[in-house]
């Protein structure tokens, strides 16, 4: 009976048995190996190769089921695709039994033939030789697929009816073994490599990912620390500031204070030439007062040498920054020394000892505009606007107590010997 027939130990490796009939082949058998190949080469996965490649065999070889088994990463021979007389189907968690035909093919790398199920089933009795749920096979084949040397596969097939393998049965399915081998050897390469391509991309993108987060953190902070910088410096300017103007106004206090105690114009005069250049900052103080309509007199100056503003000299309206701001009757700021030499050029004796600002306000009675009172300015910074508006109302509070006090009467503009001042 066919199922009391047994394999020869004897018939050697699947390569030998290959080289010994390798004239056992047949043409249609080059014919179906020529249709396997081309149908795998549609397939570059290894899954896909195996799907593939179990459904071909069977449809080749007339099984009723074949199966591709490899031994994967926890040492356990697990199928990798399986087709039955459905569609072909990936295995789940099924592991082959360590005394199964399969694992003999795997340690010894030799062919295992079971022509019979008595057969079978004496040889691997705690083997499954029947998946669950699929058909009771009678004979089995059982092939090494291995490419160059590389072990840990098998190509399992299984037949519903016993059958004598005979030599040009081992020499046929010999040859599908090997196309099966460098398919899956050319797929698990393949797939191995896409794995580790995707590994590399998955890290490149995840060092862009850490490159721009760093740089967000960068930017960041250095936004952070800009505009920290930019508010300690503001803090810092606005402390300056602060400090300044409370300095500023404490000796403008005092300037006021001691303009208010002086009894008449003459102690007025010397007051304001006293306390005027260091409650103003400034390095020159000017005082004019205006006996005709076309002309300014100097009555009183700081800071300046008797060449340059001589008390008792003129000047004519027309052609002086005084008689700007005695033709507005309004305060007149003049920001830098070219401005001023721009507007009047004879005004730049003036400010020959000066670099920075000019300030001259009107001095007013009932009778209009009767003098000026003018200061320049020595400074390496902008004046604020707010600072520019506090000297302005403080030499307008000055040039008012000068008109109220009688300073730029005419017996009190020749000033005694030794009351020329000047910082």
């Amino acid at each position: 009976m066919a199922d009391e027939l047994s394999v020869d130990p004897s018939r050697g490796s699947v390569e030998e048995a290959a080289a010994a009939g390798a004239s056992l082949l047949r043409p249609r058998d080059y014919e179906d190996l020529l249709s396997v190949a081309r149908a795998l080469a549609s397939a570059v996965e290894h899954a896909g190769i195996a799907a593939i490649l179990v459904d071909e065999v069977r449809r080749v070889s007339g099984a009723a089921r074949v199966t591709v088994w490899e031994v994967a990463r926890d040492g356990e021979l697990r199928p990798v695709a399986e087709s039955t007389s459905g569609a072909p189907r990936r295995a789940g968690t099924v592991v082959a039994h360590r005394a199964s035909p399969e694992w003999d093919v795997m340690r010894t790398l030799e062919p295992v033939w079971l022509c019979g199920r008595r057969e079978a089933e004496e040889r691997y009795a705690a083997a499954r030789l029947d998946p669950r749920g699929t058909t009771r096979c009678q004979a089995w084949a059982l092939l090494p697929a291995t490419a160059e040397g590389e072990a840990g596969r098998v190509l399992a097939l299984a037949f519903a009816q016993p059958r004598p393998f005979d030599d040009h049965d081992h020499a046929a399915l010999g040859e599908l073994a090997r196309a099966s081998a460098d398919a899956l050897a050319r797929g698990r390469l393949f797939t191995r490599e896409r794995a580790r391509a995707e590994a590399a991309e998955s890290a490149r993108a995840s060092l862009d990912e850490q490159f721009r987060r760093s740089e967000r953190l960068v930017c960041e902070r250095t936004h952070l620390y800009e505009r920290e910088r930019f508010a300690s410096g503001r803090l810092e300017s606005e402390l300056s500031g602060a400090l300044d103007g409370a300095d500023g106004l404490e000796r403008a206090q005092a300037l006021l204070a001691g303009l208010a105690a002086a009894t008449d114009g003459r102690g007025i005069s010397l007051m304001l030439a006293a306390r005027a250049p260091d409650a103003f900052g400034a390095t020159g103080l000017v005082v004019t007062r205006r006996p005709r309509p076309a002309q300014l007199e100097i009555v009183s100056t700081v800071g300046f040498p008797d060449d340059i503003a001589p008390l008792g000299s003129t000047m004519e309206i027309d052609s002086s920054p005084e008689g700007d701001v005695v033709r507005s009757e309004a305060p007149l700021w003049i920001d830098s020394r070219e401005e001023m030499t721009r507007r009047h050029r004879a005004a730049a004796d003036l400010l020959r000892l000066g670099s920075g600002a000019w300030l001259g306000v009107p001095i007013s009675s009932g009778q209009g505009v009767i003098g000026t009172l003018s200061l320049t300015f020595r400074r390496a910074r902008t004046v604020s606007l707010s600072e520019r508006e506090r000297l302005i109302r403080l030499a307008v509070q000055c040039g008012a107590v000068l008109a109220r006090g009688g300073a730029l009467d005419p017996a009190h503009t020749a000033r005694p010997d030794g009351e020329r001042g000047g910082p």
